[in-house]
C-alpha cells in the first residue's frame, strides 16, 4: 500500500512539474501588442522572446512605427512573466501572466501604470 500511494505521488508530481516546464517554454515567440493610451510611437508592435542555450530568456520589443528596443531582462516564475527595457531613458517594467496565447497585465511607466495584452503571432 505504501508503495502504491509513494508511485502515485511521484507520478502526480512529474504531470505537475512538466506541465510548469510547459508553461515557461511557451513564452518563446512573437507576442502583438496594442496599447492605446500611449503615444501612437509605441502604441502598437510585437514583443518577441527567446530562449538561449542557458536556459535564459532575451528578448525585444519591435514598434510598428520601426523602432526596435531590447529587452534588459525577463524573469519567469510559474505562469508569471516580468520583463524590463528602457525607452527614451525611461525603466518600463512589464508584469504579466501567459494565459493560453495571451500575455495579460500592466505596464510601468514613469508616467503611470497601463494594461497590457498581447496574442501570440
Amino acid at each position: 500500500m505504501k508503495k502504491r500511494i509513494l508511485i502515485l505521488t511521484t507520478v502526480i508530481l512529474s504531470i505537475i512539474m512538466i506541465g510548469s516546464f510547459k508553461i515557461v517554454d511557451s513564452l518563446s515567440g512573437s507576442w502583438a501588442f496594442n496599447i492605446e493610451q500611449t503615444m501612437s510611437e509605441y502604441r502598437k508592435g510585437k514583443v518577441v522572446f527567446e530562449k538561449s542555450e542557458e536556459e535564459k530568456y532575451t528578448g525585444r520589443i519591435e514598434f510598428d512605427a520601426g523602432r526596435v528596443i531590447g529587452i534588459s531582462s525577463v524573469d519567469v516564475e510559474a505562469d508569471t512573466v516580468t520583463f524590463r527595457a528602457y525607452i527614451d531613458g525611461g525603466l518600463i517594467t512589464t508584469i504579466c501572466t501567459i494565459e493560453g496565447d495571451e500575455l495579460v497585465g500592466t505596464v510601468r511607466t514613469p508616467d503611470g501604470m497601463l494594461s497590457f495584452q498581447a496574442k501570440r503571432e
